[in-house]
């Protein structure tokens, strides 16, 4: 993964999603929790304008079949869906 600072995107490349919830925290301010240890490991790909934070949660919930829960203290919940 890199940031790319210039175009303001986010650039995914085979990234785990223990690293993707790493730069969630890092761009946004939130906590990112993983509510399972196989999420860690699972990989996404993908560009997204990184001022877009919704459009990208939506996107990693739909492609990736999560449930992602934004709480109002700033923590992102990801968990797999059932």
């Amino acid at each position: 993964m890199y940031a790319a600072w210039r175009s303001k995107k986010l650039v995914f490349d085979n990234t785990s999603l223990a690293e993707v919830a790493a730069i969630l925290e890092d761009t946004y301010g939130a906590k990112v929790l993983l509510s399972d240890e196989k999420l860690r490991e699972r990989r996404v790909s993908g560009e997204i304008n990184a001022e877009e934070k919704e459009a990208l949660l939506k996107a990693l919930a739909t492609l990736y079949n999560l449930d992602i829960n934004e709480q109002t203290d700033k923590t992102i919940v990801i968990k797999a869906s059932n």
